[in-house]
């Protein structure tokens, strides 16, 4: 097991997860994280992006609508700076 921490566009490397936090939009995102993604599942979880956004995200997650998870981070913590922050897993 290991972890790195890189810009997606600088590692080369296969993981089973690359977990983040997301400065960009969500479909972006899976363009430069993709390969980094090993197509070999080792977990109970499929292979994926975890990632922390904030805001509206309901057309980030439109085009992934069919597999996307999305957990509200409010449901665990109850200070209003979590109003709307998500958790997002989407296997890849």
């Amino acid at each position: 097991m290991s972890a790195e921490h890189l810009r997606g566009e600088d590692e080369h490397e296969l993981f089973d997860f690359v977990v983040c936090r997301a400065v960009m939009s969500l479909p972006d995102l899976v363009k430069v994280v993709r390969k980094n993604i090993s197509k070999m599942n080792n977990n109970a979880l499929a292979n994926g992006l975890i990632c922390l956004k904030g805001g509206d995200i309901a057309d980030e997650i439109r085009r992934f609508h069919n597999i996307v998870e999305v957990t509200e981070i409010s449901s665990f913590f109850h200070e209003d700076w979590f109003t709307d922050k998500h958790v997002i897993y989407l296997p890849l």
